[in-house]
């Protein structure tokens, strides 16, 4: 799923970046990871298409920590303190970080301590962002003592989503992302223990140019979404 999605968004944003150099259109370029393209923007575009559509909103999504650094990208998507070099940004939310896997995953490893939590198959995204939260972060928030953790690690959130979904493991979810799977019931909580994720999402623009009213329109539409 992860892989075509990926080739999916990336025919996107390739089309997206051709019409928007050849000219004639009010093109807003958005950029984001994959997690947060699939699982959280996506499903609120369709309002901004319908109310706005004479903007175009095209789509960049990389998960590589300088992906998103590209100048030709108006606003982007951000998870940490607020303060990148060249940047301004405005906050969107604060978030939530708790333990999720599939619901047989749960029902065949139910979790009454932290200490059950951590003997469990742990799936850790780690390699994106510094600032992302690791399990042995997590652990030690909740007051797990340090232990041998078995850890499987990807560099995907979405892909750790989806090794939950199929039952190889738990995976800590940033509430605002998982939120679609937990309605669904892809995935579920595998405890109560959660901690408020250290940093925010922002969207972020670049502090040497102005924006143009098109994206000017979009960040403050942006910034109405209350999650």
């Amino acid at each position: 799923m992860a892989g075509a999605l990926r080739e999916g968004f990336e025919r996107i944003a390739s089309t997206f970046l051709q019409v928007k150099s050849a000219g004639g259109h009010s093109n807003v370029t958005i950029g984001c990871t994959m997690a947060m393209a699939h699982l959280w923007l996506m499903p609120r575009m369709s309002a901004f298409w319908t109310s706005h559509q004479d903007i175009v909103v095209d789509h960049v999504i990389s998960d590589q920590p300088r992906g998103l650094d590209r100048p030709d990208i108006d606003l982007r998507l951000r998870y940490g303190n607020g303060e990148w070099p060249d940047e301004m940004s405005a906050k969107l939310y604060d978030d939530r970080i708790l333990p999720v896997a599939s619901p047989e995953f749960a029902r065949q490893h139910p979790v009454t301590t932290v200490e059950d939590l951590a003997k469990l198959q742990l799936l850790s995204v780690e390699g994106i962002d510094w600032d992302w939260t690791t399990w042995a972060g997590f652990l030690q928030q909740v007051g797990c003592p340090d232990r041998r953790l078995n850890v499987r690690r990807f560099n995907s959130h979405v892909i750790a989503l989806q090794a939950a979904r199929a039952g190889h493991g738990t995976v800590l979810g940033w509430a605002s992302l998982v939120k679609p799977l937990l309605k669904t019931g892809d995935l579920v909580p595998l405890t109560d223990a959660e901690i408020i994720a250290p940093h925010s999402y922002f969207v972020t623009w670049s502090a040497r140019r102005p924006l143009s009213r098109q994206a000017r329109i979009l960040r403050d539409w942006l910034l109405t979404l209350n999650d």
